[in-house]
């Protein structure tokens, strides 16, 4: 799930603020009041020089596993977050509902794996395209998906 995020996460851009006040940055990088602040965080997470990453532009499903076999076992959980990943912003801003965010995710996709067999139709495309709107990305809705119930069958 992780790895999914990171390659496709939910919004382009992170971290959305509003400058409340004028802000002058110790770089001498000036922040007027009214001006709002992203972070482009599908560019970064895909990024190799942004980001400490090898192959920054391939999925790979077993990325997290290596790395939660190191010292800080919860700093690359799917719902943490880290100065690094932006997936659900960070410090005292840190999405609360991140938690009930991973479970319910995670529950849904149990369900999905188990209770249904899924594929494309024949001669269908690789995977559905994004939809672009405004910074959110969400999958092409109008793609056709066969979708066959596994009731009755012993799993």
């Amino acid at each position: 799930m992780k790895e999914t995020l990171r390659m496709k996460p939910f919004q382009e851009a992170t971290v959305q603020r509003v400058a409340i006040s004028p802000y002058t940055s110790k770089d001498s990088l000036r922040i007027p009041t009214g001006i709002v602040l992203s972070f482009p965080n599908l560019r970064y997470n895909i990024d190799p020089d942004s980001t400490l990453l090898n192959d920054a532009s391939t999925f790979n499903g077993n990325r997290w596993l290596s790395h939660r076999a190191g010292f800080d076992t919860s700093k690359f959980q799917f719902a943490s977050t880290a100065g690094d990943v932006f997936d659900w912003s960070g410090g005292l801003h840190a999405w609360p509902g991140r938690f009930m965010a991973d479970v319910t995710i995670k529950l849904i996709l149990i369900c999905l794996v188990t209770r249904y067999e899924m594929k494309l139709p024949e001669g269908g495309k690789e995977r559905p395209t994004e939809s672009r709107r405004f910074m959110d990305l969400t999958p092409d809705t109008s793609m056709e998906i066969l979708v066959k119930s596994l009731q009755g069958q012993v799993s």
